[in-house]
């Protein structure tokens, strides 16, 4: 399949953002049936030890999501973040919570490479007491594992997300 994303809505400042998660597919066995696109999430600056960026990808039916950081000035990585198993879950989103686990993630991933401080962040509040594993098979992807986050403004949703993104607190709780 080729990929071709000629124009997109936001601005990426990785060189060659399509080709890293097109590999990243084969490796990490996530199908795609979309050229990937950036997202609006970004977190820090790309002058920074730490930056990165959340592109979204997948099939007609499904969302699927990857994020790309740059550690200590080195080659970009690209890696599967979450995967949603239809538009349903998705759509349930809210979007402001979506930003949030984004957000959390990305300042987790900063904390654990390069600040290593604080890796639960503002988000101790916010994000990841309402992030709970549930007892499902694993993905095909390595490392994914399936989720649920709902609370008072937040319908259930369930969608596969990798754990290496996610404090080794919670890691420990599951």
């Amino acid at each position: 399949m080729i990929d071709c994303n000629t124009t997109s809505k936001f601005s990426t400042h990785f060189l060659a953002p399509v080709q890293l998660i097109k590999e990243a597919r084969n490796v990490y066995k996530v199908s795609s049936e979309n050229w990937p696109y950036p997202t609006s999430h970004k977190y820090g600056q790309p002058r920074d030890k730490y930056y990165a960026e959340i592109w979204e990808d997948g099939m007609d039916y499904q969302n699927s999501f990857w994020i790309i950081e740059a550690n200590n000035y080195e080659d970009p990585k690209c890696y599967p973040l979450l995967i949603f198993e239809d538009h349903e879950n998705f759509d349930l989103f809210n979007t402001y919570d979506l930003m949030q686990l984004f957000m959390a993630i990305m300042h987790y991933r900063r904390d654990l490479l390069w600040i290593k401080q604080n890796d639960l962040g503002i988000y101790s509040d916010e994000v990841w007491p309402f992030l709970e594993q549930t007892n499902s098979n694993d993905l095909k992807t390595p490392g994914m594992k399936k989720f649920v986050l709902e609370h008072a403004s937040q319908s259930k949703v369930e969608f596969w997300l990798n754990v290496d993104f996610i404090p080794n607190k919670l890691k420990e709780a599951i």
